[in-house]
């Protein structure tokens, strides 16, 4: 018995034969306590009740009219994820195969006893269940994109086996990549610029487990970057600014420094002399 605790599963079940839907829904509400069956003869009526959030539709193949295979392929039309089980007394390698075709997410053979219904019971639980988890997961992915565009700076991820996981707008333009090309691929590999002191640093704050700041020049562009690297079990989150107009801007003033110390102590040595009284002959 499912706990009554555990989030219900809205379940459509479509068949000709009223007395199988009978049979069938009394004995899935009775065994798991999750599932909520409607039934219904009709594949327009079906169609409709898609509005009503469903979360799996059990449908026959064969009946009058539109089959099992007409009303999966209108049902992909109007949502390409719910889960569709096929529970038919009638099979054969050509149906499955159409089915599969179709988008079909299980096939079962069809029966009213006890050990039927209850395989037919857990299989709709285990698809609702990874459907649900799918979308948690396509959810919490997506707001973590979102998180990740809101960032003004560039933004790198790199994942366990230091592949790009993503790359922000900013990083498109700075490294002049793109994001298809890039992620799931190893870093090192489609970014080689970064495959020398920034790899070795950015190693050992995974190493240490530590964030690690550093400015490194990416040869491949004559540029340079501040990276602050924040490392976690799952990879490397790596955030980078262009510094280059600074780091020009401090080679500048360390050589105009020179020049003017230069220039000292030529001064110096030039007062020296002319401070000196004149040598007598």
């Amino acid at each position: 018995m499912e706990s009554p605790r555990s989030p219900a599963v809205h379940v459509l079940h479509v068949d000709d034969d009223e007395r199988i839907l009978e049979l069938v829904q009394t004995r899935l509400e009775r065994e798991f306590d999750r599932l909520h069956v409607e039934t219904t003869t009709s594949v327009d009526d079906a169609i409709d009740a898609l509005d009503d959030d469903v979360d799996c539709i059990v449908t026959d193949y064969r009946m009058p009219g539109d089959d099992g295979l007409d009303l999966l392929k209108r049902i992909r039309v109007a949502d390409p994820h719910v889960p569709v089980v096929f529970f038919t007394g009638h099979g054969s390698e050509e149906i499955a195969a159409d089915a599969i075709s179709a988008g079909v997410t299980d096939y079962l053979q069809k029966g009213a006893d006890e050990s039927t219904v209850a395989l037919l019971g857990n299989r709709v639980l285990s698809l609702v269940d990874r459907r649900r988890a799918d979308e948690a997961a396509r959810d919490a992915d997506r707001r973590v994109r979102e998180v990740y565009e809101r960032i003004n700076e560039a933004f790198l991820g790199l994942g366990r086996e230091w592949e790009v996981t993503y790359v922000n707008d900013r990083v498109e333009e700075l490294l002049d990549v793109v994001e298809d090309d890039v992620v799931g691929e190893e870093a090192w590999f489609v970014l080689p610029g970064l495959d020398g002191e920034f790899r070795e640093r950015v190693e050992a704050a995974r190493e240490a487990q530590e964030p690690a700041t550093f400015e490194f020049e990416y040869p491949a562009e004559d540029r340079w970057f501040e990276v602050a690297a924040y490392p976690s079990e799952d990879g490397v989150s790596v955030f980078l600014a262009d510094t280059t107009d600074e780091h020009a801007a401090k080679r500048a003033v360390a050589a105009l420094s020179k020049e003017l110390d230069t220039a000292t102590s030529q001064f110096r040595q030039l007062q020296s002399r002319i401070a000196r009284p004149p040598r007598k002959f």
